[in-house]
């Protein structure tokens, strides 16, 4: 077990926590995007909103609060970035119990190394997911923020980029990071590493006890250490099958995530075309 490896994962795992917990502190913050005093002489009032609801603070310091009433009547982006950061919330979660059962450090899981590698970077592929989960709804987000700033025809309130964007771009930042570090991590590991097992005498060749000790050998002395290897045999195979599983679930969310961007977008882009300014990016 190199110490590299555990540097890279325990890395890993400390950047991958603190992207997950920065994550859900951008979630349910009110400064994703705060109206600007930008032209204004005098501001009697500041109007700061999130994916969640909409808040006003008048100079006498008091705060008021609405949530949005209606989910329909949402524009499509802030639907959309909702449901990107509830599921990079998910992928996260399920990066960071995939770190701890695939970590070398770990007792979770026993002993083999080859299966805990593969976890390990399973764990990295759904630190990645929740990143761009993150990065697209942020992004996303702040992309109409500066296109209704800059544009000189929208007669609306103006915005500017609120702390919560940035909490978001931080988390993706440092999930991505982690998810990088676990997937370097799994190519480090040297072959005498990961099998632990006992050394199996070769096939064809008769194994020769000590001659103190051959006539001490029982009748079930001579069964158990093939017992064994089909036990260990079958437990890897179910172990294996496990592994795949998770596997393809996780590139079929990969793939279900892309196709509903996908979608998405194209539904902007035909709105933009018949001109729906609720779905505009």
């Amino acid at each position: 077990m190199g110490s590299v490896q555990l540097v890279l994962e325990a890395l890993a795992l400390v950047l991958g926590f603190l992207g997950w917990v920065l994550l859900g502190v951008s979630l349910p913050n009110r400064y994703w995007r705060v109206s600007t005093v930008d032209g204004s002489v005098i501001t009697t009032s500041t109007i700061y909103e999130n994916l969640w609801m909409s808040c006003a603070t008048d100079s006498t310091g008091v705060h008021n609060c609405r949530e949005f009433p209606s989910l329909l009547a949402l524009s499509g982006y802030i639907q959309a970035c909702r449901a990107l950061m509830i599921a990079s919330i998910v992928m996260g979660m399920f990066g960071l119990i995939s770190t701890l059962v695939g970590m070398q450090c770990s007792k979770i899981g026993g002993e083999n190394y080859v299966l805990k590698g593969r976890i390990a970077a399973v764990g990295g592929v759904f630190f990645i997911l929740q990143s761009l989960c993150a990065m697209i709804a942020v992004s996303w987000y702040a992309s109409n923020i500066t296109r209704e700033f800059y544009d000189p025809l929208y007669d609306g309130t103006k915005y500017e980029i609120g702390e919560g964007l940035y909490i978001g771009w931080s988390s993706g930042t440092l999930a991505l990071i982690g998810g990088c570090c676990l997937l370097c991590s799994c190519k480090v590991t040297s072959k005498e590493e990961k099998v632990p097992y006992l050394h199996h005498t070769p096939r064809g060749a008769a194994f020769t006890p000590p001659a103190a000790s051959r006539s001490q050998c029982s009748q079930y002395g001579r069964n158990a250490e093939p017992q064994r290897s089909i036990i260990i045999i079958i437990i890897t195979i179910i172990i294996t099958i496990i592994t795949i599983i998770i596997i393809i679930i996780t590139i079929i969310t990969i793939i279900i995530t892309i196709i509903i961007t996908i979608i998405i977008i194209i539904i902007i882009i035909i709105i933009n075309m018949n001109g729906d300014d609720r779905w505009r990016i």
